[in-house]
């Protein structure tokens, strides 16, 4: 097998970020360091470059997202990803995720669901997740994103599996709003679950999103994920399976309506959402 430093460094590079060389050597071990560094100073100059001392990256991004795409069969990126991941572990603490330093943002994009990585390991995906959760589940964004690859493969229990587990891990807007569609998603299409279980999910997670968007407002964050959970996912939802919108599933709109149509009336879904729900005379 050939030896996949400048493979690694792209894969980074591909995500958006450079890769510290002693990352990128912690990455491809046990290859022989002589080899390694034979093969970044010598035929691969031309692709990688060195600056800030100790940090790696190709000359240019397009050379990074073209060997992804293109040059890279789903085993090699399966391969080179996960060491990559394990790599990076030693490096990410909670303290170096709330810094946003290169190695926790290369983390986070890493396990992206959708990423340049999780998508191209298709029906592996789940195995990829499984291998790193030694190193990585303590790691609330990791259970989410593993619950989002759930989710799209329609394995609904392990879904909501995974997002509870992110939430248990930490309270926080982003796996709380994962965790929210999840348990709509399950509600609307989860064959396996009674008429009962269905109701009792969507509202677990009309509450859980309503939580989240209090939560990100205490803390000045706005981002449309949440709303967007609310006034289209629940809302469709609940009018597929019950007919209507419940009293407890209304007043959890009107009390978010006013800021969804200050902060992003803008984005056209949400301002057809809110127009809909103004001449059904919700909000």
């Amino acid at each position: 097998m050939a030896v996949p430093g400048g493979r690694s460094v792209c894969l980074a590079a591909a995500s958006e970020a450079p890769i510290k060389s002693s990352i990128a050597f912690r990455a491809i071990a046990p290859y022989d360091a002589h080899e390694v560094f034979a093969k970044f100073a010598g035929p691969m100059r031309g692709l990688i470059t060195w600056f800030d001392v100790e940090w790696l990256r190709p000359r240019h991004r397009v050379i990074a997202e073209a060997t992804v795409r293109h040059c890279m069969t789903p085993s090699e990126v399966f391969d080179i990803s996960m060491r990559l991941g394990g790599a990076l572990a030693p490096y990410v603490s909670r303290n170096a995720i709330m810094n946003r330093t290169p190695e926790a943002r290369l983390a986070r994009r890493l396990m992206d669901a959708d990423g340049i990585v999780v998508p191209k390991l298709h029906q592996h995906a789940e195995e990829w997740f499984g291998l790193l959760e030694r190193n990585w589940g303590w790691n609330s964004r990791y259970w989410e994103q593993r619950a989002l690859v759930a989710l799209r493969d329609r394995r609904y229990r392990r879904a909501r599996d995974y997002a509870e587990q992110a939430v248990g891990l930490e309270q926080h807007p982003l796996p709380m709003t994962t965790c929210a569609l999840v348990m709509i998603a399950s509600a609307e299409n989860d064959a396996s679950l009674r008429d009962q279980q269905r109701e009792r999910f969507l509202k677990e997670g009309v509450e859980l999103v309503d939580d989240a968007i209090r939560r990100a407002s205490a803390r000045g964050w706005a981002e449309i994920p949440p709303y967007h959970v609310l006034l289209i996912h629940s809302v469709r939802v609940s009018r597929k399976l019950l007919g209507e919108l419940p009293s407890w599933l209304s007043e959890k709109i009107r009390a978010h309506a006013r800021d969804a149509s200050r902060l992003f009336s803008y984005d056209p879904e949400m301002g057809k959402a809110l127009a809909d729900l103004q001449k059904a005379k919700v909000i």
